[in-house]
């Protein structure tokens, strides 16, 4: 079962209930490979970030899906119900984070749409001190706002959210001076994006084992 509604201007919200056949390992930060094999345009494969942490009692899967080119504008017209074949769950973000100290600082910077999959591992996370860094270009690109203000309730969640870029001060002065040795770094969003804080980071004495990033190219 596939539903499909509007979530802001040019970004869709997907929630896909796989059958029981479905066989999907998916960890907080996964995307999946998903494909419409009954409609036109949809039938290749695309890979989309999962927004909510996969849980026994939760057998849905919820994407936002930005209609960047021909297969996600598409997505805005068909129907619910419509069957999806899918494969997943990909990537690193969940092996990094268990790769490192369970006790450390996890330190989110967040680009437009790149901020998905960092959303189901907030929400994975509560023990977790976490701090995000969410930024875009419009007030509309600021997704799942209303969400991320209700965990900012918890006493170990940090939310930082702006139009426009943060400068390297806006990050650092937060968390940096005290933390280079107890903070791991999560970066998702466009490739400049994730260069330039790559290289801030670095140059204030992050290594490289402890940044991962994603870029989010689709």
């Amino acid at each position: 079962m596939t539903t499909n509604e509007v979530l802001a201007p040019n970004v869709q919200e997907l929630t896909i209930t796989p059958q029981k056949h479905y066989h999907l390992n998916l960890k907080m930060g996964d995307f999946v490979f998903i494909s419409f094999p009954d409609l036109k345009g949809l039938k290749e494969y695309h890979p989309f970030s999962i927004v909510n942490p996969p849980s026994d009692d939760s057998q849905h899967i919820k994407l936002a899906i930005r209609g960047d080119g021909d297969f996600t504008k598409l997505l805005s017209e068909f129907k619910p119900g419509v069957a999806v074949k899918l494969s997943g769950g990909y990537g690193r973000y969940h092996s990094f984070l268990e790769d490192n100290d369970q006790d450390h600082h996890i330190v989110m910077i967040a680009g437009g749409i790149g901020v998905t999959p960092l959303l189901s591992i907030v929400e994975g996370s509560p023990e977790r001190h976490i701090s995000l860094f969410y930024s875009a270009h419009y007030d509309h690109d600021l997704i799942y706002l209303n969400q991320l203000k209700n965990w900012h309730q918890r006493e170990n969640f940090d939310l930082h959210y702006q139009v426009g870029r943060y400068s390297e001060a806006d990050v650092l002065n937060h968390q940096l001076h005290d933390l280079p040795n107890n903070a791991i770094f999560l970066i998702s969003g466009p490739a400049p994006m994730i260069r330039y804080w790559k290289r801030v980071l670095k140059k204030n004495g992050i290594r490289n084992g402890q940044i991962y990033a994603e870029e989010f190219t689709w």
